[in-house]
C-alpha cells in the first residue's frame, strides 16, 4: 500500500501500491538522435490491464515511476505522438532506494 497524489489529493493505492519502482539510470536516458527526449510512460497491470501509473520523462530523458507493488507484473509503455510506442511486458519493479 502506498500513498500517492491523484488530482492534487493524497490517496492510498491498496492494490498496486508498494515499495517498488521502475526507473532508468541517469546514464541511460530516453534519447532521440542521441539527444535527451521527453516521452510519456504508462504502467499497466499485466493481469487486469488497468492503468496503474503514468508520467512524462524529465527534460534530461530520465524517469521514475514509484510506489508500485513488487509482487505484481506490469506492462511498461513508452510513447510519443510522433513515434510508435515501445512496450515491455512481464516487468517487476525494483526495490525503491
Amino acid at each position: 500500500m502506498a500513498a500517492i497524489l491523484r488530482g492534487g489529493r493524497r490517496t492510498r493505492d491498496m492494490v498496486y501500491g508498494g515499495d517498488g519502482q521502475f526507473a532508468n539510470p541517469a546514464n541511460d536516458p530516453i534519447t532521440l538522435d542521441n539527444a535527451p527526449y521527453q516521452a510519456r510512460l504508462r504502467v499497466f497491470d499485466e493481469r487486469t490491464g488497468h492503468l496503474v501509473r503514468e508520467a512524462w520523462s524529465a527534460a534530461d530523458g530520465t524517469w521514475t515511476l514509484a510506489y508500485l507493488n513488487r509482487s505484481r507484473t506490469y506492462l511498461v509503455v513508452c510513447y510519443d505522438a510522433a513515434y510508435p510506442p515501445l512496450a515491455y511486458g512481464g516487468q517487476t519493479p525494483d526495490p525503491m532506494s
